[in-house]
């Protein structure tokens, strides 16, 4: 379950930064094997996985890195690929500190 956190935070390379007041939902792949949905509060600037549990998140637009505190410590990603635009649709790669790579897609945004 917590090499999903990762993947999660690299959504946040999807999203804008959290001055904006949106809900965004993120499908993850992980290479090789199975996706989950997370869902950022970017307002509130927190991350909510699939089991409920909330985690703070950072996003550095330049670097197009974000990074989590969860219980487990700090877990960054870099996002690249995809056009940077947040609209449903919208699919991006992401590589992890944890050795995780995939695909995220944006499936839902409530502003």
């Amino acid at each position: 379950m917590r090499h999903f956190v990762i993947a999660a935070i690299a959504a946040a390379g999807l999203l804008a930064t959290p001055a904006m007041a949106r809900v965004v939902t993120v499908e993850f792949s992980v290479e090789g094997g199975e996706s989950e949905v997370w869902v950022f509060d970017e307002k509130a600037a927190m991350v909510t996985a699939p089991d409920g549990e909330a985690y703070p998140y950072t996003f550095d637009e330049e670097a197009r890195k974000v990074c989590a505190t969860t219980a487990e410590g700090d877990l960054c990603a870099t996002f690249t690929g995809g056009t940077g635009e947040i609209k449903v649709g919208e699919v991006s790669d992401y590589t992890a500190t944890n050795g995780n790579s995939g695909q995220s897609t944006i499936t839902a945004i409530v502003e």
